[in-house]
């Protein structure tokens, strides 16, 4: 507890410490992330990432688990809050809660550059609209085969990439399984959060 709460008004110091106004290079970004800032960027603006509250991180370890096991001695890869650099022409660095890898040629130490297979953010009240807006957008233009938004183990929506490069949009609520389209037999069970977490 004391460890996240210091985390928290870090945040918040280095936030009233840095200039959000002003233009912010992939170099800018990632030297500030050096010093412990945990921000996304944006065609040049800086978005502060809040601290994420209880339910968030169970969503993200629950994912996580099912994901990794799919995953264990195969080819793709998972991540948690790791940067993606989507188009090498723009200063614009996203950091997703969840991703899948399948080519290791875009991977650095750094950061992946250029677009996951499938992506996943947990939606909270400081980050649902540019998960549903911007950031959609920007995983759509970049390729990203599929991509999800958990709100709560309620309500997921998902976006799957079409032929004609747009994104098809499905919202599930109330399912205790979601189907991950591009991976054969990988389906995400919400069951154990919606009894743990929502008292269902």
């Amino acid at each position: 507890m004391l460890a996240h709460t210091s985390q928290i008004q870090y945040n918040k110091a280095m936030s009233n410490a840095i200039n959000l106004e002003r233009y912010y290079t992939i170099e800018d970004y990632f030297n500030l992330y050096e010093d412990g800032l945990c921000a996304e960027l944006e065609l040049g603006k800086l978005f502060m990432s809040p601290s994420p509250v209880g339910s968030h991180s169970k969503m993200c370890h629950h994912l996580n688990l099912q994901l990794g096991n799919y995953f264990w001695q195969k080819k793709c890869e998972v991540f948690t809050e790791f940067d993606v650099r989507l188009f090498a022409d723009e200063d614009t660095i996203c950091r997703p809660d969840l991703l899948v890898l399948c080519d290791p040629s875009k991977y650095s130490e750094r950061c992946i550059t250029g677009d996951p297979d499938f992506v996943v953010e947990i939606g909270s009240f400081g980050t649902l609209k540019r998960d549903l807006g911007q950031k959609r957008l920007n995983y759509e233009r970049a390729g990203v085969r599929e991509y999800w938004v958990v709100e709560n183990p309620y309500l997921v929506h998902t976006f799957v990439l079409g032929g004609d490069g747009n994104f098809a949009e499905q919202v599930y609520r109330n399912e205790t399984a979601v189907k991950v389209q591009i991976f054969a037999d990988l389906t995400i069970d919400f069951t154990p959060l919606q009894r743990g977490m929502f008292g269902g």
